[in-house]
């Protein structure tokens, strides 16, 4: 019987990135109230002379820009943050003995190989410390990239990505079943020696 390991999450920290134009849009509406003038300050700038006018419609300008700067930046970060809330909302391990794919939801944000692109693979851990965060990172100190949805077991890969050889772990809850799902040959299943000391 042909075995499939398949498994779907929810990530934590991606609700985050909802929580971002929440606290954005306040401070946004905050910076605006200080652009406008009170009423008293508009009743004396009625009563100066013509060429006070010119000084305050030079304050009205910059602060218009501002008000434009202030709502552009708002508006672009609620689009930002929505996409990547979207793109991570979703992270999935499917591996069988045609291959593997790992990753988010987005097609760009996972990769996919075949049984026959895997060098080699082995359990691992997916640290914190390596990474410096969740997500899709890369660990400068062991050249590798981590889909890490949480701290703690994964599936460490090396496999051929067009003509390049690449590195990766993710993210795993039963790494020995995934990697039992692959059935590789023995050559491809290795013992790591030097995983501890990344």
């Amino acid at each position: 019987m042909k075995k499939v390991y398949t498994e779907s999450k929810t990530p934590w920290w991606s609700y985050l990135m909802l929580i971002t134009p929440v606290i954005l849009i306040p401070v946004g509406i905050k910076m605006l109230n200080r652009a406008e003038r009170p009423p008293a300050e508009k009743r004396l700038v009625e009563e100066r002379a013509l060429d006070e006018n010119a000084e305050q419609r030079q304050e009205d300008e910059i602060a218009g820009r501002e008000l434009v700067i202030v709502l552009t930046f708002i508006a672009v970060m609620t689009v930002v943050m929505s996409w990547i809330f979207l793109a991570t909302s979703k992270y999935s391990v499917e591996a069988s003995d045609l291959g593997i794919r790992f990753g988010y939801r987005s097609g760009v944000w996972s990769n996919r190989f075949s049984r026959q692109d895997i060098l080699q693979v082995y359990p691992s851990e997916c640290k914190f410390k390596e990474f410096g965060g969740f997500g899709i990172r890369y660990g400068f100190k062991t050249k590798r990239w981590g889909y890490i949805c949480w701290s703690g077991s994964g599936v460490h890969i090396e496999a051929m990505k067009g003509s390049k050889q690449k590195r990766y772990v993710f993210s795993c809850s039963d790494p020995e079943a995934c990697i039992a799902a692959l059935n590789l040959s023995p050559e491809q299943i290795v013992t790591p020696e030097f995983e501890s000391e990344e």
